[in-house]
């Protein structure tokens, strides 16, 4: 409210009137104007630069919430929402990442904005977001395996697992199963 005509000012030009960056700097939680615009400033002059920027600090921030014996888990989240196409079941998530469904919503919640959580559902809520956590979490081969055998129990409880299964088969080079799933009259 203090914010005077040339902050604002100020501030549209630091985020390039961007209003997901703008919006992402204000749940920053910066005590004062000031605050906020220093750290835009320091963030890199591009709108993807910030996004990248307020999205590295965001998971930093939640990762320091928990015991470093957690940080595995948020990492194993993150690569989980990278591998798995949109409106991922809250369930499907903590089955990928080796955790509880408690968890993965605590770590929604800490995360913020970044992600839509909707029912028991959670997805990016825009494209430079899913961009950053593909780039940055993008799953090994070896995760996908993980991934699939981890999921194929669930393929008869989730539709959505049933949708998965052939694009994670596709991408960890698993083609004889995939093959197989394809002639398979089981699922």
């Amino acid at each position: 409210p203090s914010a005077l005509l040339e902050d604002a000012i100020e501030f549209r030009r630091l985020t390039d009137g961007n209003p997901r960056v703008q919006a992402n700097a204000l749940a920053l939680g910066k005590q004062s104007i000031e605050e906020v615009l220093a750290y835009l400033g320091t963030a890199g002059n591009t709108v993807d630069n910030l996004i990248e920027e307020q999205l590295k600090n965001a998971v930093i921030k939640v990762k320091a919430l928990y015991p470093q014996s957690f940080e595995e888990h948020v990492e194993n989240i993150c690569t989980g929402l990278a591998s798995l196409p949109p409106f991922v079941p809250i369930e499907v998530l903590a089955a990928v990442s080796g955790t509880d469904v408690a968890a993965v919503k605590s770590f929604i919640a800490d995360l913020g904005r970044p992600l839509w959580l909707t029912d028991n559902y959670v997805q990016f809520r825009d494209e430079p977001t899913e961009t950053w956590f593909t780039k940055t979490y993008a799953a090994t081969h070896e995760q996908i395996k993980t991934y699939i055998s981890r999921l194929e129990p669930l393929a008869d409880d989730f539709s959505y697992v049933a949708e998965a299964l052939p694009s994670l088969l596709l991408r960890s080079g698993q083609y004889n199963a995939l093959i197989a799933l394809a002639l398979s009259e089981d699922k």
